[in-house]
């Protein structure tokens, strides 16, 4: 094969050097195509100029919306479906209950489950989230999220094992949502049923690459990778008030 001076990599080894110095080396990303479940719907949401006093801000709007029975029917036999329902209806219970957040480890019983009602059997979609964080600068600035283009985020971390410990997790957002849920709780002598509004994100887990040689000393950024779909842990839900930022 005859030498090209037109080859792209070629004019770019003058840039390889900053770029190994500020992402680290080629080997720590992949161009590997990952196929994520994805939501769609193309008609507009309008979302107003949000409140720099909160931390998130999505839509309440109840235009787009899943019949959860009915979507989790057709998408039976997709990893990321996998004890939806019940997985949803963990972590609702759990932040209803009062529960701190670690990972979404607490499981209920299928009569807890039950006490738990979706009103009219639905969960709302909505295509942005916004967040309000301070940077590390003490400037105060707003990240934009969507499952489309800008789907990154962190969270802290709640992990056990000091020795390989992160302060931080990381996650893709899938879909970002709302439900209206109602909770009967029997300990409680009361017939109200009012529904109350819970926002929520459905997000796949990256994992920390434990063989790769991280951090200060390293001199190495972390790699990063998606927790393989059969695993139980791969996909979760998240309270938007967990979401640091995006990255």
């Amino acid at each position: 094969r005859e030498f090209n001076m037109r080859t792209y990599k070629l004019h770019a080894l003058g840039d390889y050097v900053n770029t190994i110095r500020q992402f680290g080396t080629t080997d720590n990303f992949t161009t590997q195509l990952v196929k994520m479940p994805f939501l769609r719907f193309e008609d507009s949401e309008r979302l107003p100029h949000t409140d720099p006093r909160v931390h998130y801000h999505i839509s309440n709007g109840a235009r787009h919306f899943l019949s959860l029975s009915q979507w989790l029917r057709k998408n039976d036999g997709d990893p990321a479906f996998t004890d939806f329902l019940p997985r949803l209806k963990d972590h609702i219970l759990a932040r209803l209950l009062g529960h701190d957040y670690d990972g979404d480890e607490v499981s209920f019983s299928s009569a807890q489950r039950c006490r738990l009602m979706l009103v009219n059997d639905r969960i709302y979609r909505h295509k942005v989230i916004r967040v309000n964080y301070t940077t590390y600068d003490l400037r105060r600035e707003q990240d934009s999220l969507n499952s489309r283009t800008h789907a990154d985020i962190m969270v802290l971390s709640h992990e056990d094992d000091e020795a390989n410990g992160h302060p931080y997790w990381y996650a893709r957002i899938i879909g970002v949502f709302h439900a209206l849920v109602s909770y009967h709780d029997p300990a409680v002598d009361s017939s109200s049923y009012d529904p109350i509004q819970v926002d929520f994100a459905w997000v796949r887990w990256f994992g920390r690459d434990l063989s790769h040689r991280s951090g200060w000393k390293a001199k190495r950024l972390h790699r990063l990778g998606f927790i393989p779909s059969e695993d139980p842990g791969a996909f979760g839900f998240i309270d938007p008030k967990h979401i640091i930022r995006g990255i």
